[in-house]
Order: structure tokens, then sequence, then C-alpha cells
């Protein structure tokens, strides 16, 4: 099997794994295994296994079912050996179905099977919250931002509109802020040469103005931006010193936003890892969950057949005791009869200590000659 599939495969058993228990891990028929799929929020799971086609996803499940994968944990251990157990206190990562569920943990809300099964709450995902910059950090450099900008559109307007100086009384670049130089080159972009910014540049700065006017507001503000919004501004306000070709500016511009994107990138790394990481702890410690349910079943089942195999082990062992003892009471009467018996014997004969000779025990012959007589 080429390693595409086996993640497929096995992406599809975790996502129902919670599903196909009992009686339904022992479907194997393709009508019955199409029905629980769309009864259980096919769109939800489509998703979590990366497949658009529910025909694929039931055929994987009918092999899953057909190799019983769904009914035993050891099957299921051979069938994907990276979802093993922890070695040396680490938690075993499971590198393809990473790959496929990507950032976030497969997060299935679903209600249980037909056949009654009780579930145990649990949170399946812990979502790292949204990588940015920490707010000191991200204030800091754009306020040097916006200091610079200021710079260079004073500059601009000092070399192509300095009539706009004069009727503002201008000499420095802190003395308008930065939404109102761009205010001003807006109004007046139509005065200035052709060939200053072009049609491309005149495009460009229309198209970046807002974005370059919310990195003012943020400053003012102290708002604090996501990674996408920090990086978005940055970029607008190196396009803009390019655009306004503030040689001074520029390469300072360009440097703030290559640090930011570098440093962002690898912030946005680790923390991807590191969901990597709590993501495969999760399926670890859902594996061993499931793994104490099914031990918790085997003890319940244990006991429900103790609660029968004991009493009737007693009452065998007590049944048998009573007819040893009804046995030695029966031979104990028995005796004493035979004891009884021989006593009166004796008796008989001791004739209560008179001894009896043989004489003196009238026979038959003497008897009948008195009668004769």
């Amino acid at each position: 099997m080429n390693p595409e599939a086996r993640v497929k495969r096995q992406c599809v058993f975790l996502a129902y794994r919670k599903i196909f228990v009992r009686k339904l891990a022992r479907i194997r028929k393709r009508k019955a295994i199409c029905t629980i799929v769309q009864k259980n929020d096919w769109l939800s799971y489509q998703k979590c296994v990366g497949i658009s086609e529910i025909d694929d996803v039931v055929r994987i499940l009918r092999i899953l079912l057909t190799k019983r994968i769904f009914e035993s944990e050891e099957l299921a251990s051979k069938e994907f050996p990276n979802l093993e157990a922890p070695q040396n206190g680490q938690v075993v990562k499971r590198d393809e179905a990473r790959n496929v569920v990507g950032e976030g943990l497969i997060e299935i809300k679903q209600e249980e099977a037909s056949n009654g099964a009780e579930t145990i709450p649990h949170n399946d995902t812990i979502a790292l919250q949204l990588p940015r910059f920490p707010f000191n950090t991200q204030h800091r450099i754009l306020s040097i931002i916006q200091r610079l900008l200021e710079e260079s559109c004073f500059r601009f307007t000092e070399k192509w509109l300095p009539f706009v100086l004069e009727r503002y009384g201008w000499t420095c670049a802190a003395a308008g802020e930065l939404t109102k130089w761009l205010s001003i080159l807006k109004k007046h972009i139509n005065d200035l040469p052709h060939d200053c910014l072009g049609t491309e540049g005149q495009a460009s700065f229309k198209s970046i103005t807002p974005t370059v006017a919310q990195l003012r507001h943020t400053v003012v503000h102290r708002l604090h931006l996501t990674l996408d919004q920090f990086l978005d501004q940055i970029r607008c306000a190196r396009t803009l010193g390019e655009i306004l070709k503030d040689v001074e500016n520029i390469s300072k511009l360009q440097a703030l936003h290559v640090q930011v994107e570098l440093h962002a990138r690898e912030m946005r790394q680790n923390q991807e890892t590191m969901q990597r990481e709590v993501d495969s702890a999760l399926l670890q410690i859902q594996w061993e969950r499931e793994a104490l349910i099914q031990r918790e079943q085997r003890l319940q089942s244990y006991v429900m057949r103790q609660k029968t195999n004991i009493p009737a082990a007693a009452g065998r062992s007590l049944d048998e005791s009573i007819n040893v003892l009804l046995a030695t009471r029966k031979l104990g009467i028995v005796e004493d009869e035979h004891i009884m018996s021989r006593h009166n014997e004796n008796a008989m004969d001791n004739n209560y200590g008179v001894i009896v000779e043989e004489g003196d025990i009238e026979s038959d012959e003497d008897r009948l000659r008195l009668e004769l007589d």
C-alpha cells in the first residue's frame, strides 16, 4: 500500500472509530455502511478525512470492517503502527495523520450510534490562539514606520508640491500626521508630473492608502493586531516608501519588513509544531481513553458474571457440605442401632447377671414327657 493510501485509511479509521463500535463494528454490507455514514453528518467528516467522495470513504470503511480493525486494538495497532503507546515518557508523533489533519485535531461532534452507547464527556481539541507579536513590539515597530513614512511624505511634498508646505506653514515632517499627509497627496495627485508616480504608481497609492491610514489609527489607539493585519500594514508601508522613492527610508522600511516577516514565519512554524504535538498527544489520550473504556466494560462484564458465579459456587459447596453432614448422621444412627442390638442380645444372654447352664433349659423332649404323664 502506498503511503498516501495508508494515510487516508488511517484518517478514516480515526474519524469513524467512535461510530463503528459493538454491533456496528460487525457490519460488512456496503449499503448499510453508506447509510450510517450519511446519517452521521457526512459533510463534517468529509473535511476531517480529506476525501470528497462518499463512495471512497465507504470503500475504505468496508475494508477496515472486514479486517476487524474497529473491533480489536491489537489489529488496529498492527494496521497503523504509528498509533503506538508512549515510550520513555514521550508521546509518539503520528506524522502521517498530522499531514492530513493539518493544524487542528479531528473534531467531530456526533450523536452516538443507535445502539444506546453512553459517552464520557471530554475535550477533543486544545486549540492554540493564532500567533501575534507582543503588543509592545508591534507598537514600537509601527511607531517607527509611521515616523519614517511621515518623513518620506514630507520630502516628497517638499520636492513635488512645495506650495502645499507654504500654505500650511510646515517646515518638518512632524508638523503633519500621517493621515494628513496621505490626504494631501491624494488631493494633489493629479497636480504631479506624469513621470513622478506613473499610472501604476498612482493605482498602487490608491490601493494601499486605506491600510497605511489604518496603521496610524493602530498606533494612536493602541490596537493589538493579528499577525496578518500587522504584516499587511508593514507591507503597505514599504510599498508607499517605494512609490514615494524616498532613498533615505526605503532601505529601512524594506529591512523592517524583511525582519518582521522572518520572525513571523518562525513564530508560525513554532506554533504549528506545537499544535501538531498537542494534536498528537490528544490522539494518544483518546486512544488510551477508549482502551480504558473497553477495559471498564470488560470489568463490568466480569462483575456481572461473578454476581451469578459466586452465589452458584457457594450454593454447590453448601449442598455438598449438607450431603456429607447428612450421610455422616445416617451412618451414626445405623451404628447406634447396631450397638443397641448387640447390647440387648448380651443382656438376654447374661440374664441380668445370672448364669444359665444347658441343663437348666427345658428341652422339647422334657416338655413332651410331662404332657404325656
